[in-house]
């Protein structure tokens, strides 16, 4: 069993990857997913409901139409979708929307950029908190799969 400190940390580094990969790995066919469905069964209803109480982009679509959310265990969840308008149009609706939603920013929308098997990968994150909670959206340019959209969107919800 891991010291409690040593959990926290690896269930952060998880989360990370669950929000920040799949909006740089651009042309994958499938969600990324930590422990095959996820890992963690079922989510609590509650983390459903506060996912599906975001607002969500115009015209988004679930990139796993069977499965709409990855739940890790614990208190953490992300989905991501498919959109047609580029990374900045799609921030720019989230720190214009979520707000109205009582989510206030924690961080504005920063570029990243990285570098993954000699290509260079670039998209926009965001946090915003609301009570107790951390939600983080993240954005990139999908230029390897375009016919599923413009862009791809990560949205993850976490206790902080």
């Amino acid at each position: 069993m891991l010291p409690l400190g040593l959990a926290v940390a690896v269930a952060a580094a998880l989360i990370s990857l669950l929000l920040i990969v799949p909006a740089f790995e651009n042309g994958a066919s499938e969600p990324i997913q930590l422990g095959g469905s996820g890992g963690g069964g079922e989510p609590p209803a509650w983390m459903m409901a506060k996912l599906d109480s975001l607002p969500l982009y115009p015209g988004a679509e679930n990139q796993d139409p069977i499965q709409r959310a990855v739940y890790t265990g614990g208190d953490e969840i992300s989905a991501g979708y498919w959109v047609k308008d580029p990374p900045e149009q799609v921030i720019a609706f989230y720190v214009r929307e979520l707000p109205k939603a009582g989510w206030q920013p924690e961080t504005p929308p920063t570029t990243q950029t990285r570098e993954k098997g000699g290509e260079t990968f670039t998209g926009v994150r965001a946090t915003f908190v609301k009570d107790d909670l951390r939600l983080t959206i993240g954005v990139s340019p999908n230029t390897k799969d375009p016919e599923r959209g413009a862009s791809r969107l990560g949205v993850g919800i976490e206790r902080r």
